[in-house]
């Protein structure tokens, strides 16, 4: 009998998990003593992975089973955010037009992240633009704070009147 599916979290930094505690599999013959062996890998990648458990009696029977063991990504995004920026209003104007907001950079333990930009308009003469990360596995981290990109708002634009 195979032992219960086991679902762990990838290894920091990493798209994959090791040391992973399989349990043991049970295994009894009318006829001797059993041999149990299995095809687990030293890591395991991030996803769904089968293990075979494989018993051989002394006459050489043998029979098979299946355990499953999902890893996980939990690991949420990095996301650095550009420099804060400081405009002139557009002349006759309580706005400004053609900001370079600079480029965020994003890196994940896991595969691609995507960084869908929102600005947000406020009435006191100031944008923001709150960015956020998403990896492939749903994990988002979201830069927050003008100074240190913490939580949500990443990138403050002032605009002065002229």
């Amino acid at each position: 009998m195979c032992p219960a599916d086991v679902t762990a979290n990838a290894n920091v930094g990493t798209c994959f998990a090791t040391g992973v505690a399989l349990g043991n599999p049970t295994a009894s013959d009318n006829c001797g003593s059993v041999t149990v062996t299995s095809n687990a890998p030293a890591q395991f990648p991030v996803g769904t992975n089968f293990v075979t458990w494989t018993a051989t009696d002394s006459s050489g029977n043998t029979t098979t089973c299946q355990q499953r063991v999902v890893v996980r990504d939990n690991q949420v995004p990095t996301i650095t955010c550009p420099a804060d920026v400081t405009v002139n209003v557009n002349s006759g104007a309580c706005f400004a037009t053609g900001v370079a907001l600079g480029s965020p950079t994003a890196n994940d333990n896991c595969g691609t992240v995507t960084i869908p930009a929102m600005l947000r308009h406020s009435p006191h003469r100031h944008q923001s633009g709150d960015l956020d990360s998403h990896d492939s596995s749903g994990n988002t981290a979201t830069a927050s704070n003008v100074s240190s990109c913490a939580t949500t708002r990443c990138q403050r634009l002032l605009v002065q009147p002229m």
